[in-house]
Formats: structure tokens, C-alpha cells, sequence
């Protein structure tokens, strides 16, 4: 990570720094820069997922860089001229052998190019571990600011909530496990880059803590994609915190994530719920709360995320989806 951030012109001390904040100076939204410097380096062809075969032309290109690809071809066309030809190997390979194998499924939306495996695991994995699962904006945290005070479930390395109190905002940010790299522990965040506390969203319930549902809930990537059944009771802690702090009266929550509504399923196959939150607890959002804005944010590998904002429905608002939704680009 720090040879990504030299090559990228930006400051290779971001996962040993202290918090600047100690000695009053500042972090400066990095990952921003960090994100769109490096999506700059990417070619558009290999950032869509394809439901048909890809056009001639980037066809070519993608193949250019996925020797894996190549290599596939050969390897498929040897063992079956094998087969065909009693024992007589070639490397040569016919063009739509090589189409098929430049290209893998991505869950059910598509497929992607077979060589940006290497690019999630080389760059996109490290980031969301070292940094954050999603990349904060000027808009998305001027967005939050007029929100405040806030408090954000599931922080991890805290760079949301650090972000924000660079902007003044009243924050508080809480993990079940508070990364440290001594330690490791937290399996999604390697540091902090603001204090985050100890907690989770069964602290709405104690009475102690329940001051707590008078702020703003943020949830930045809360969970993972379901894995059970469509009518499935219940999944994911995401899903318990919601219901924690509705109980306690909370009214304003935003999500940053992927949302079923958002995610383009290929025809036939089951929705796709996302994979950065369950889908019982979109469900009981979209369900319980209504839809006020919505802001674009960055998008590191073929996600769609976005920040959302709602507002707790009313007694008498039933269960009905309301429109005049506020959209920011």
C-alpha cells in the first residue's frame, strides 16, 4: 500500500501515521484522491460487467493484459485437439475459445474481465482493509455534515467518522472490535484514523447509552451479501442494530452500500440484494423509513454504491414506499 501511494503521487505514511488530529493537523480526504488517481489508470473496457460478448475492439484489449486468459486457451485447446487428433498437441486455439476465457462470472450480473481478479486482490482488498470499503466525497460528507451529531455502527478503521470531525461534525464512532495492527483482531479494518470506541447497536437498548437514538445512525458497509434463502427471518448484526434503534426511537439513518433496488441482476437469475448489507435489513429500512436523498459515491470494483438518507415513517404511513427522493451528484 505504501508503493501504491508513492506511485500515486500521494504521502506513503497512511497506515504507520498517528492521528494528525493530535497535534491539530489534519488527514485531508486521501482516499479520494487515492480512488480517482487510480481508477484514471484503468481502461473503461475493463470497469463494465458484460452481458453479451464484449465489441471487437475492446475485446482485443482486454485480451492484450490477461495472459491468464491466453494461457487458458491454449491449455483447452491442447486437450481437446488431444482428444480429437490421437495424441497431436497445438497451441493454437480458436478466437471465440479465447473470448470465453477472458471473461468470468460475476455473481449474477455478468461477467468481468478474467484479469481484474489480480486488481481486486492487488489493490481493491488492501483498500477497503487499510482504509475504508467505500470512499467518502465532498458531497457525500457535506451531505452528513447537515445531519449532525451523528453516530456510526460497525466504524472499522473510523476513516468516515475522521473525515467528519475534520469538518466539525459531532460524531461518535463505535466497533464491536477497535482495529489495531498490533493485534490484527478485526478481520475488515487494519487501523484507526480517529478514536473509535467499543460497541455495538445493542448499546440503543442499555439505559446508559440511550441518549445514543437521538443522533443520526450511520452505517458504512454493515454487512455482507445473504446467503440463505430469499424469506430468510433474520441475518446479519446490521439488521439487530436497526431494530435496536428504532426501538429506541431513533428517526434518521444512512446507509452507504449497495442496495437490491440498485443492483442489476441479469434476466433470469434471483435479485441480488448487494453485498455490502443483508437483505433484511434493506428490507426493513425500505420498509420502515423513507427515502429523502440519495448521494452518488466512488465505486472501487463493480459495485453501486451509494449514500442514502432516511427519515422514520410515521404511524400512519403504513408500510408504502414514499416518492421525492432528493438526488445528488
Amino acid at each position: 500500500m505504501a508503493e501504491l501511494c508513492r506511485q500515486l503521487k500521494l504521502p506513503d505514511d497512511h497506515l504507520t501515521r498517528e492521528d494528525p488530529a493530535v497535534s491539530g493537523g489534519k488527514w485531508g480526504n486521501f482516499y479520494e484522491t487515492l480512488q480517482k488517481r487510480l481508477s484514471a489508470l484503468v481502461p473503461e473496457v475493463f470497469l463494465r460487467i458484460y452481458d453479451e460478448h464484449p465489441a471487437v475492439s475492446d475485446f482485443c484489449l482486454l485480451t492484450q493484459f490477461s495472459t491468464e486468459a491466453i494461457s487458458a486457451a491454449e491449455a483447452k485447446a491442447a486437450r481437446l485437439a488431444k482428444e480429437q487428433f490421437g495424441g497431436v498437441r497445438t497451441a493454437a486455439f480458436h478466437p471465440e475459445t479465447l473470448r470465453e476465457e477472458s471473461l468470468i462470472p460475476y455473481r449474477h450480473r455478468g461477467r468481468v474481465p478474467r484479469c481484474m481478479k489480480d486488481y481486486q486482490n492487488l489493490f481493491v482488498l488492501p483498500l477497503r482493509r487499510c482504509i475504508s470499503h467505500a470512499v467518502p466525497t465532498s458531497a457525500a460528507l457535506k451531505t452528513l455534515s447537515k445531519l449532525g451529531p451523528l453516530v456510526e455502527m460497525g466504524a472499522g478503521s473510523g476513516y468516515w467518522a475522521a473525515m467528519l470531525r475534520e469538518r466539525k461534525v459531532d460524531v461518535l464512532a463505535y466497533d464491536l472490535d477497535p482495529p489495531t495492527p498490533s493485534t490484527l483482531s478485526n478481520g475488515f479494518a487494519y487501523r484507526q484514523y480517529t478514536e473509535v470506541l467499543q460497541g455495538d447497536g445493542s448499546m440503543f437498548s442499555r439505559p446508559e447509552h440511550e441518549h445514543l437514538a437521538s443522533r443520526a445512525l450511520l452505517l458504512v458497509w454493515p454487512g455482507q451479501a445473504d446467503v440463505g434463502p430469499r424469506d430468510e427471518a433474520d441475518s446479519g448484526w446490521e439488521a439487530h442494530c436497526l431494530r435496536s434503534y428504532m426501538e429506541a426511537g431513533g428517526q434518521t439513518v444512512i446507509y452507504v452500500g449497495e442496495r437490491e433496488e440498485s443492483v442489476k441482476a441479469r434476466a433470469g437469475t434471483a435479485p441480488d440484494c448487494g453485498v455490502s448489507a443483508s437483505r433484511t435489513f434493506q428490507v426493513l429500512l425500505r420498509t420502515r423509513f423513507n427515502l429523502v436523498e440519495q448521494v452518488d459515491v466512488p465505486r472501487l470494483f463493480y459495485t453501486c454504491d451509494d449514500l442514502t438518507v432516511w427519515r422514520r415513517k410515521g404511524e400512519n404511513e403504513g408500510h408504502n414506499f414514499k416518492s421525492g427522493v432528493k438526488m445528488v451528484w
